[in-house]
């Protein structure tokens, strides 16, 4: 039996939703100072723009067969080593997933999409999202009864299935250079740029700010299930639609807009009813934004050209992140890091003027011109 990068995705979104989703309490359990967790991710993002930028070539069954070997390895690393030196080592390790899995994965998943580009991208959006309804609960009961640890000890099952299903998948290798993909993604660098910028606050900043307001992992369970329900809220069917009449204008216009909106509201919220709502609205924006964010690069980009377009993405996304990060942990350092959701968003707010300068949508999409 052969398997797709889909079902590959799949078994690292389990996985990786089992044994992450509790990292912030569990780094603030090891009292990992907030300098620590910032060298962790520019240590990681640092580390994918080094891959990314030194590799000529990609080899995806064998680079992701790789990458889950490396989850294993932090994995382990976090249960019998982490400590407020060796956390930006780990660092280190799980940053090279940016390049090991999701280079790979979104070449291979994308290459065979259907002309459904929104659709295809709604479903590697918000995978994580659907799984995320019942995984974040239950890792609160074990770690509950077991502790953090047991969680990422659970999840190395699934990274060896991981490993299991990449052999049996058939991917070509792909050549490259960076120098030339960068061009090829010309249109669409600045506003990677800009994604990759605001991720931190989804990814440092939510979780970090949750973990202040909720200590008991069951509750902090519970509260990662109810965004996972919020995510999952948005329409399939507004994306069949954009798909079936080939205008995104509205949505891609509209999303990061409102996404900017809300992170900036974040700021300025001052209980932990409005930081539900605030936090659950964020969630429900932004897999509708990687969706359209994914749709514009399939939808102004030849078949041609996707994969080297993909790699130039990965680049920028994680320079955005690395900057991001930054921005956010700085303010958490020596300030409110709830003010360093006010620059991340003020950044997103630039999105929607720049598709409208750059008339990445002047056209309907299947007439976009490159």
């Amino acid at each position: 039996m052969r398997f797709k990068a889909f079902h590959v995705l799949i078994i690292y979104t389990l996985a990786e939703m089992l044994a992450f989703t509790f990292f912030m309490p569990y780094i603030y359990s090891l009292e990992v100072s907030n300098l620590s967790l910032l060298l962790y991710f520019i240590f990681a993002y640092v580390s994918a723009i080094t891959l990314i930028a030194l590799s000529k070539r990609i080899e995806p069954k064998r680079f992701i067969m790789i990458a889950f070997f490396l989850r294993i390895l932090v994995a382990i690393s976090m249960v019998f080593f982490a400590s407020n030196i060796t956390v930006p080592i780990i660092g280190i390790i799980s940053g090279t997933t940016f390049y090991f899995f999701w280079v790979p994965l979104n070449i291979s998943y994308f290459i065979s999409n259907s002309n459904k580009h929104a659709t295809e991208s709604w479903k590697y959006s918000f995978a994580a999202p659907i799984i995320g309804i019942m995984i974040p609960s239950l890792s609160g009961i074990v770690s509950s009864y077991f502790g953090i640890q047991s969680l990422f000890l659970a999840a190395i099952p699934l990274y060896l299935l991981g490993i299991f299903v990449a052999s049996r998948t058939e991917w070509k290798s792909i050549d490259y250079n960076l120098k030339d993909s960068l061009k090829k993604f010309s249109g669409l660098r600045t506003l990677s740029f800009i994604d990759g910028f605001w991720q931190p606050a989804f990814f440092i900043g939510i979780p970090l700010v949750t973990a202040n307001y909720l200590k008991s992992s069951l509750k902090f369970g519970g509260f990662y299930s109810y965004l996972g329900i919020v995510s999952t809220m948005a329409a399939f069917v507004m994306v069949t639609y954009s798909d079936k009449y080939k205008k995104r204008k509205l949505f891609v216009y509209v999303v990061p807009f409102l996404l900017a909106l809300a992170s900036i509201a974040i700021a300025f919220h001052n209980s932990f009813i409005q930081w539900t709502i605030l936090a659950g609205i964020a969630y429900f924006l932004h897999p509708m934004a990687v969706t359209f964010f994914l749709a514009m690069l399939l939808d102004t980009k030849s078949i041609e050209i996707i994969p080297e377009s993909m790699i130039a993405r990965e680049y920028i996304l994680n320079l955005g992140r690395a900057f991001g990060t930054i921005v956010l942990i700085l303010f958490s350092l020596y300030g409110n890091i709830l003010h360093g959701f006010i620059i991340l968003g003020s950044a997103m707010l630039i999105s929607p003027f720049l598709i409208k300068l750059k008339r990445i949508y002047a056209f309907e999409a299947g007439n976009v011109q490159n």
